[in-house]
């Protein structure tokens, strides 16, 4: 699976790279007096405390290349009350693991070429659009462990996790005022591969051999999702815990709502 992500974005970059160099010299060239550059932000990623602002230009009649920018300030998941909803809603009676108290920051890089539909110059209408994106993420989480003799042992993992990726979207957008644009993003699938650290320092000197063993067993369950285990590597020492982990992931990009100015 890992080397079919670097063809994949080769491919993409060679395509918008021919669509780029062809497309550019036409652009002086047309009739039609349509805005070519358009700037817009993400009003519905604020609810998740994302901040999200996109470039787009305009290389053809109805082709453009963009450049987009998000991120999430440290912010613990408990004061985000969308993502406090969907914690309760998962979390079971005996469930050790805090996600009101987890705290998470992110940043996202985009890069993307669109393919509008319709007879109407310029950037409207319906789009298809492939795109590649860059994340990188930080998780501080206060796990608890319960050793052998009953004790509960505060270990804090600190986890980041870097993912590159490409897919697809399909979206709409629509002039609601001269200069001012509304972007709706429909659907888009993305695929790529993740891998980060995990590091926990504590004093673990306390812990028998067997409780160690028994930590670095529950460390490792922490991150299997879909049958698969994300963590490569293990250990724990006197000094804490550290784990490598690296696989793929998939992810979901739409219902975003957006507001753009063109100029």
């Amino acid at each position: 699976m890992k080397k079919n992500l670097p063809l994949f974005l080769k491919i993409a970059t060679i395509i918008i790279g021919i669509i780029t160099c062809f497309s550019v010299s036409k652009v002086s060239a047309q009739s039609g007096d349509y805005k070519k550059n358009n700037i817009r932000v993400n009003l519905s990623s604020l609810v998740l405390h994302n901040y999200s602002f996109n470039y787009e230009r305009s290389v053809a009649r109805k082709i453009t290349i963009s450049a987009g920018y998000k991120f999430m300030p440290d912010t613990r998941i408990g004061d985000v009350s969308l993502i406090n909803t969907i914690s309760d809603k998962i979390s079971h009676d005996g469930d050790n693991i805090d996600y009101k108290n987890t705290r998470t920051s992110n940043q996202t890089f985009t890069a993307e070429a669109r393919f509008y539909t319709g007879k109407h110059d310029g950037p409207r209408g319906f789009y298809v659009s492939v795109y590649g994106r860059y994340n990188s993420m930080k998780v501080d989480y206060p796990y608890v462990y319960n050793d052998g003799n009953g004790n509960k042992v505060n270990v804090p993992l600190n986890t980041t996790l870097n993912g590159i990726g490409g897919g697809v979207m399909i979206g709409a957008k629509w002039l609601i005022a001269q200069k001012v644009s509304l972007d709706v993003y429909i659907l888009g699938l993305h695929y790529g591969s993740m891998s980060g650290d995990v590091i926990g320092n504590t004093d673990l000197s306390g812990l028998s051999a067997s409780d160690k063993q028994g930590l670095k067993d529950d460390i490792d369950s922490k991150f299997v999702l879909l049958n698969h285990n994300y963590v490569k590597s293990s250990s724990v020492t006197n000094s804490g815990v550290t784990a490598h982990a690296s696989g793929p992931f998939a992810g979901i990009r739409g219902l975003g709502i957006n507001l753009g100015f063109s100029f």
